[in-house]
């Protein structure tokens, strides 16, 4: 089994990690990606994905920093909005 390192999703990795999560048979397409980027400069969102060694996209995660859960924004406690992990990686 590989070591996973998990990191930011930037801008210039879209692309890829798109393609490799659909490899995988996980639709996350590049323009959804972007989305999230728009929503990190903004303020709105963390992503994270999780790459083996060989700097495959095996996972993501998005942390939204207000969430849409009444309860959860009135504690200000962010949300986790997507927990993905390729299965057999």
């Amino acid at each position: 089994m590989s070591r996973v390192n998990i990191d930011f999703l930037h801008e210039n990795e879209v692309e890829i990690v798109s393609r490799d999560l659909k490899s995988a048979g996980v639709n996350r397409s590049k323009e959804y990606l972007e989305l999230c980027i728009r929503d990190y400069k903004e303020g709105l969102r963390v992503v994270f994905v999780a790459k083996t060694d060989s700097n495959t996209a095996v996972g993501i995660s998005h942390l939204l920093l207000t969430s849409r859960y009444p309860g959860f924004r009135e504690e200000n406690i962010p949300e986790i909005n997507d927990l993905l992990v390729v299965p057999n990686q």
